[in-house]
C-alpha cells in the first residue's frame, strides 16, 4: 500500500539509452528513462527508455562528404549519396550510413567521338610523346601504342 507522506522525486536519465532516429524529419530523437531514488539509496525504474519529455529532438545534417556516388550507366544517371549526423553534448554522431538522396546527375559524354591515326608504328609503354590516340573497338577503350586502357567518359 502506498505511503501517501512520503513521495520520491521522478527524474529523466539519460544513462543507457540510445536514440532514435526520424531520418524522414531529420531529426535524432533523445531516448530517456524515468527513474526515483528510494530511501535506501536504489533506483527505481517507473519508465524505460522512451522519447525525452524534456529534450527537444536534435536537428541532423544529411552529409554527403565521406560518401561515394551510385552510378548507373545503364541508365546515365549517378544519385548523390550521404549520411545523416548530428552533433550532441559537443561531439559529432553518425546516424545512418551512406544512403541515397534525391539528388541525380544525368552522364554525359566527354571523349570525342572522331577518329585518330597513329602518328608513330612504335609506340613503347612510357614514351608517350608524339603518339596519338586511336580508337580500339569502341570509343571509349583507347589503345596508346602496345597499351591500352579505358577512357575516363
Amino acid at each position: 500500500m502506498p505511503d501517501e507522506e512520503q513521495a520520491f522525486k521522478i527524474e529523466e536519465k539519460k544513462q543507457n539509452c540510445t536514440f532514435d532516429f526520424d531520418l524522414e524529419n531529420g531529426e535524432a530523437i533523445v531516448n530517456t528513462s524515468l527513474i526515483y531514488t528510494n530511501n535506501a539509496k536504489v533506483e527505481v525504474s517507473v519508465r524505460e527508455c522512451a522519447p525525452s519529455e524534456t529534450i527537444a529532438p536534435i536537428p541532423m545534417t544529411a552529409e554527403p562528404n565521406g560518401c561515394s556516388m551510385r552510378h548507373d550507366f545503364g541508365t546515365g544517371v549517378s544519385t548523390e549519396m550521404a549520411m545523416w549526423t548530428y552533433e550532441y553534448e559537443g561531439q559529432l554522431f553518425q546516424a545512418s550510413p551512406c544512403i541515397t538522396t534525391d539528388t541525380t546527375y544525368t552522364h554525359s559524354k566527354v571523349f570525342d567521338k572522331k577518329r585518330y591515326r597513329r602518328v608513330h608504328a612504335d609506340c613503347r609503354f612510357g614514351e608517350w610523346q608524339g603518339c596519338q590516340a586511336i580508337p580500339h573497338r569502341d570509343y571509349r577503350e583507347w589503345q596508346f601504342g602496345n597499351h591500352r586502357g579505358l577512357s575516363a567518359g
